[in-house]
């Protein structure tokens, strides 16, 4: 099976996620069925969220065939939540939505990050006109699976104020927990070497052989990378408690749902 192939750095009896407040999943965290079903996009969809799931831990495997739990689910919430940003902007371009609410923040270095609650909301809440359940809701749901009581959820708001708190310093893109849980690299990194992955399979552009369903249109993508991140979330249990994994999956989805559109290709 998939989980065969993460892993934990040995660290002793590291310490567990960085403490909660006991906030419940969203209604909607086990979901019956893909909020796809129905559209004339559902194959590909099916296509491209199995794609996901079966290939990107491949993506970060080492010479010994083993996948580093923390840094996989870093960079799998980095891309997703770009892909959220690039679903929001699909919606708005087609009128239903306007950018009230969305503003731009300038770092020191020039640097710009998208913030605000039409943004957040992507990740949070379901969203029928994207056809999504949101991350949230099916990341909750997939801890809850793994064991993870509801009284330790961590604090949503939480999660957002770790990601803010660290933009501009040296442990941006880093999710905030104890560095036992550190992945290998910063989410901004994994991001830029995981996206052009992720957009082939969202598009089904593979140079050898274009998947018979075609594409994914981008105002689905957050639906189906969200899925998707559930999926390998749950993979990850056995080598790393879900409340960590929860964490790292949130903060790093955040962190990538704020990056200059103009960043990745």
């Amino acid at each position: 099976m998939l989980v065969g192939i993460f892993h934990r750095k040995n660290t002793g009896n590291a310490p567990g996620g960085s403490g909660s407040n006991g906030t419940p999943p969203p209604s909607g965290a086990e979901p019956v069925h893909f909020p796809w079903k129905g559209l004339p996009e559902a194959g590909a969809c099916n296509l491209a969220m199995a794609d996901i799931i079966n290939n990107f831990a491949t993506h970060y495997q080492t010479e010994g065939r083993r996948v580093h739990a923390e840094t996989i689910l870093s960079g799998l919430g980095g891309v997703t939540g770009f892909a959220a940003q690039m679903g929001l902007r699909s919606i708005i371009k087609t009128g239903k939505r306007s950018t009230e609410g969305l503003q731009t923040y300038t770092l020191k270095d020039g640097r710009q990050f998208m913030f605000g609650e039409p943004l957040n909301n992507v990740l949070m809440k379901a969203d029928p006109d994207l056809h999504s359940f949101g991350l949230w809701s099916l990341a909750a749901g997939s801890a809850l699976q793994s064991g993870l009581a509801e009284i330790d959820f961590p604090d949503l708001g939480k999660q957002f104020q770790a990601v803010s708190e660290r933009l501009g310093t040296t442990e941006e893109g880093f999710p905030k927990l104890h560095t036992s849980h550190r992945p290998a690299l910063s989410t901004i990194e994994l991001t830029k070497r995981s996206w052009p992955y992720i957009r082939t399979m969202l598009c089904q552009a593979y140079p050898q052989k274009p998947g018979p369903l075609g594409p994914v249109p981008s105002l689905l993508w957050p639906a189906v990378t969200a899925h998707a991140a559930a999926a390998l979330l749950r993979k990850t249990a056995g080598v790393l408690n879900p409340q960590v994994g929860l964490e790292i999956l949130m903060q790093s989805a955040i962190y990538g749902s704020k990056l200059d559109a103009n960043l990745l290709p």
